[in-house]
Formats: C-alpha cells, structure tokens, sequence
C-alpha cells in the first residue's frame, strides 16, 4: 500500500475498518482525548493537536490514565492551536462565575508544563495562524462573536502546509457538534481542496 499521504483522524471514527489505512500513512494526527479505542482507530500518534483555549484541557492535563494513554504516550509532538494574544482579542472571555470557580481563559503554560514533564515537544501556533483560519471560513474574529474554527479545522490546515508534499486522508469527520464552529463553512473550504480525501468512517 502506497504511503504518500498523512492520516488525521477526528474524534467521531467508529469505522473499524480504517486502522491499518491509519496505521501505515506517512504520518498520522489526532486531537485531544480520542474517544475511539485503539482497536477501531489504531494508536499510532505523530502529532496530537490540544485545544488550550478550553476548560476541558485543565481535566486533562491532571488525568494520569488520559496522559498514559497511548495517545499521549505516542506522540512526539503536541500542539496548542490557539496563541493566548488570538484568546485575548478574538473569544469570547470567560464568565465572572466561571471564573469564581477557577477556569481560565487558557491553559497553554500548564500544557507546556504537562506535556514538556512527559518528554513531548510542545508547539504553539501563532495568532496570524489564528487569524488566517478565521479569514479562510470568511469569519471576522475581531467581532468576537461565538463563532471559531474548530481544532480539527486548525488542525487540517497547518497540515496542508506542513505536509505540503502528502495527500490528507480524513477520518471520523462528522462535521456536527458544539454551535460556536462553523461546522457547514468548514466542510465547504475543505471539499473544496483537491489533496483532501474526506472520511471513510
């Protein structure tokens, strides 16, 4: 089987039948906490791509079954996608009562901390890569509006550059969640794209 592509898998694969295509790409990506198995998605991780800029990512940075999870354990690199300046002037700020309970607007210190303690090279993005994913979806993020790119998205497009050279096969890809992504934007910009080869499960 030809390896001339990158495999980046989302958090929705359920297609069993993926795990060796997964296993065998040129390199592979996933993002946060898979919820999949190793046996429905394969454990191979080059590159896991964690959203600093939720309160979920302060769970995870203290949940040791997460941090020896062979997701984790796997990968060699892991990389926050949201600068704090992009946190700072583009989303929305935190809420007094949350706040009060502790949340913080990000959590890119703790990560570097977490993942540096477990031996990962831990990457950030810069905020002109913030900005450039708000312009490709045709958002305006100095509106602040609850509307941003999804990690996945932000995801997909530092690997079209940093694979430049690779096909991008996607994976457990549903397009549906949370309100504040822009989820039908999202699948257009990326159907659009000739190297992408979107989900099989």
């Amino acid at each position: 089987m030809t390896t001339d592509y990158v495999a980046i898998v989302g958090n929705g694969l359920r297609n069993t039948d993926s795990c060796q295509e997964i296993e065998q790409a040129q390199a592979v990506i996933r993002f946060n906490s898979p919820p999949y198995t190793p046996e429905q998605g394969g454990a191979r991780t080059d590159l896991l791509f964690m959203v600093n800029s939720s309160h979920h990512m302060e769970r995870w940075l203290s949940d040791s079954s997460f941090l020896q999870s062979p997701y984790v354990s796997n990968a060699s690199r892991v990389i926050l996608p949201w600068h704090p300046d992009a946190v700072a002037s583009f989303l929305p700020p935190v809420k007094l009562k949350h706040k009060l309970k502790g949340r913080k607007s990000h959590y890119t210190r703790q990560a570097f901390n977490v993942f540096g303690a477990y031996g990962k090279e831990v990457s950030l993005l810069s905020k002109q890569f913030n900005i450039q994913c708000y312009k490709a979806l045709g958002l305006r993020p100095e509106d602040r509006a609850e509307v941003m790119p999804s990690t996945g998205f932000m995801g997909i497009t530092y690997v079209l550059d940093a694979f430049s050279q690779y096909h991008i096969r996607l994976y457990g890809f549903t397009w549906e969640g949370w309100s504040g992504h822009p989820w039908d934007k999202e699948y257009q910009w990326l159907s659009a794209c000739d190297r992408i080869s979107l989900p099989k499960g």
